[in-house]
This record gives structure tokens, C-alpha cells and sequence, in this order.
């Protein structure tokens, strides 16, 4: 069965640092293929990928997604909801790993499908 494309119109993934000499780069937009969804529990699944040219070796670039009002979070002690900016960041280093002093090779990222959030607490340890 193929997959459905879901075109968001939404912030796109970006390149927060190290592309251009001030602001962001476009990377991408954030497109994804539905993979799972369910109507009554309000979710979906989904993926997509995207390739970008980092010429420079030398540099260290920060990659990244930021944007609000998707998510809607009650807070614990008021009862009321309120929309939290959610940003997802990478840092993308291609030059020769200290470790190894072999070439660091492109990243391939993933992360887990399911996120849990939980209410109160403010950055991830």
C-alpha cells in the first residue's frame, strides 16, 4: 500500500549555523509520508528524509526545527492549556573525528516515533 504524502505548511528544517554568513538556510520543508495513523486517539505517524551538500569539512554546522502551536499541553497546577515552542537540533561535525583521526562520515539520523512529554518539566536531562 503506498503512502500518502502530508504537505505541512510550517516552519521548515533549517540550517541554524555555519551555511550562510547571517540567518538560516532553507533545508526542507516538513513534508513526511503517513505511516500510521489513528483518527479516534488524535495521532499520526510519520518520515521523510532530506539531503543537503555540507562542502566545508572544516566547519560545524547546527541543524534544526523550531515551532509552536502544534502541541497543546494542559499544565498540571492550572488546568489550562497553552502551546510550547518545540525545537529539535543536531549538530553536524564532518571533519576528521578526534578519536579515530579518520573522516566522520554523514550523519543518518532517527529518532524514536513516540515522544513522551512529560507535563512540567522543562528540557530534557
Amino acid at each position: 500500500q503506498a503512502q500518502s504524502l502530508v504537505s505541512v505548511n510550517e516552519d521548515p528544517w533549517e540550517c541554524i549555523s555555519g551555511c550562510a554568513t547571517s540567518g538560516t538556510t532553507f533545508l526542507a520543508s516538513q513534508d513526511y509520508y503517513c505511516t500510521e495513523f489513528n483518527v479516534g486517539q488524535n495521532w499520526a505517524k510519520g518520515d521523510n528524509e532530506f539531503w543537503h551538500d555540507f562542502r566545508d569539512t572544516e566547519k560545524t554546522y547546527i541543524v534544526g526545527y523550531s515551532s509552536c502551536c502544534w502541541l497543546q499541553i494542559q499544565k498540571q497546577d492550572t488546568g489550562l492549556f497553552h502551546n510550547p515552542l518545540i525545537a529539535m537540533q543536531i549538530t553536524v561535525a564532518l571533519g576528521l573525528r578526534s578519536d579515530t583521526g579518520q573522516a566522520n562520515f554523514p550523519p543518518a539520523v532517527g529518532f524514536q516515533t513516540t515522544i513522551l512529554v512529560i507535563n512540567g518539566c522543562l528540557a530534557a536531562n
